[in-house]
């Protein structure tokens, strides 16, 4: 397909698109191509002509036709579309000789979206011998300009929360020599937000994460904030009751008398012997916070009721705290509840508008306004979370997202050097 111009209308402004257009050109050119490579593909149909100015069209014209005119990139959204439909195994060879700037970007990347990596691009490359380069499929390197896009696509997606949407969103960049450097960087905080942690030593920048003494509920701290920051409320309200779940796991792990806490089978190792104010069974109940398995072995029961009952024998403030935060009531309709009804159901818009006043009430989540005053951030600097990971040594969890991860990861994007 040779994409040309034939601007001819009479009442062009300029009547110099009406005298210079080289309209001769494009039929010798697809001649000319019909006659080399006939032969060589088998294309019958031969080489087609489409004129994508035509008329009085302009490119650029004026506000969404700026820089390129959208009438003509149809034109070859279309053609493209129908070629790729049409040869589904074929290559796609582009060449960028000649023509309008403004419109090779858009073609090339039009190219590239229906025939995915069967692109050759075929050019002569300025002021060397050789007739044409080849580049496979697959093989270019990315322009400057896709680094840039990249980089700010994954930025704006990095400041909501969205890790691995960025990561998503610039992979295909990562094999290449140069901008794999930052896509790593950015890889390794996605795979920490997933749970799919990567080895400290290729992945330095989430160290103070990783520590081994880094309680089970900072990750889920910080996933809480992630969803936040990208007001993706049912993730939110998932972590900032699952964030009680782990912490009551690290306050039960933290106790003197406990050697291992293995959260897969629900069992704890103890060092000796247990106060039987852990083993007395519930009223009502059948279980006990801890249930003898062996000499020193015990299941532990931490659903339900069981939640109150470690929180009065551990004799902790902050975790009762919470656990309030997440039973107060707002118009009848406790955090909690929201938890179970979006879990099990899907939250109609009248309830979901009701979300962030029920957590905001209960002081679970920082408004908009509380969050400026923050440093943006509205799950972190609670003081119900603070007081929480303080207890367990990490009393800055907010300084540590934002300086630690989101920090560190933009300047390495703003970092990085082009080559």
């Amino acid at each position: 397909v040779v994409f040309s111009t034939h601007r001819n209308h009479l009442d062009l402004e300029d009547q110099e698109f009406y005298k210079n257009e080289p309209i001769a050109c494009s039929p010798l050119l697809a001649a000319w191509l019909n006659q080399e490579l006939a032969v060589k593909f088998a294309v019958n149909e031969g080489a087609k002509c489409l004129n994508i100015l035509k008329g009085n069209m302009l490119s650029p014209g004026s506000d969404r036709d700026d820089p390129v005119n959208r009438e003509a990139m149809d034109l070859v959204n279309v053609a493209m579309k129908i070629a790729a439909e049409k040869y589904p195994a074929a290559e796609a060879w582009l060449s960028f000789g000649g023509g309008m700037p403004e419109f090779k970007e858009p073609i090339k990347e039009c190219a590239r979206y229906f025939f995915k990596n069967r692109i050759v691009y075929w050019q002569a490359p300025q002021f060397k011998k050789e007739n044409y380069v080849r580049v496979e499929p697959g093989k270019e390197s990315p322009t400057v300009q896709e680094s840039f896009q990249a980089r700010n696509h994954a930025r704006t997606l990095i400041l909501k929360g969205d890790f691995a949407g960025a990561y998503a969103a610039v992979q295909h960049l990562e094999n290449d020599e140069q901008e794999r450097n930052w896509v790593n960087k950015v890889h390794n905080i996605a795979r920490y937000f997933m749970g799919n942690l990567p080895s400290t030593k290729k992945a330095p920048e989430i160290n103070p994460l990783l520590q081994t003494n880094a309680p089970r509920c900072l990750l889920v701290a910080m996933r809480c904030e992630a969803a936040l920051q990208g007001d993706r409320l049912a993730e939110a309200i998932a972590w900032t009751c699952t964030f009680f779940d782990a912490a009551l796991l690290d306050f039960i792990e933290k106790q003197g008398w406990v050697e291992k806490l293995n959260d897969l089978e629900k069992t704890v190792t103890v060092k000796h012997a247990v106060d039987n104010k852990f083993t007395k069974w519930q009223k009502g109940k059948d279980r006990a916070c801890l249930n003898c398995i062996s000499e020193n072995k015990y299941s532990y029961m931490t659903s339900g009721a069981f939640q109150q009952e470690w929180v009065n024998k551990l004799n902790s403030n902050v975790l009762k705290n919470y656990l309030d935060a997440l039973n107060k009531e707002c118009d009848t309709i406790r955090p909690v509840d929201l938890r179970n009804a979006n879990m099990h159901s899907i939250l109609n818009t009248k309830l979901t508008q009701k979300i962030k006043q029920v957590f905001n009430k209960a002081q679970l989540w920082a408004t908009a306004k509380e969050a400026k005053e923050r440093d943006g951030v509205f799950f972190l600097n609670n003081k119900l979370t603070k007081a929480v990971l303080r207890d367990l040594s990490y009393p800055e969890p907010a300084i540590l997202c934002k300086k630690n991860i989101v920090g560190k990861l933009l300047k390495k994007l703003d970092d990085h050097e082009i080559k």
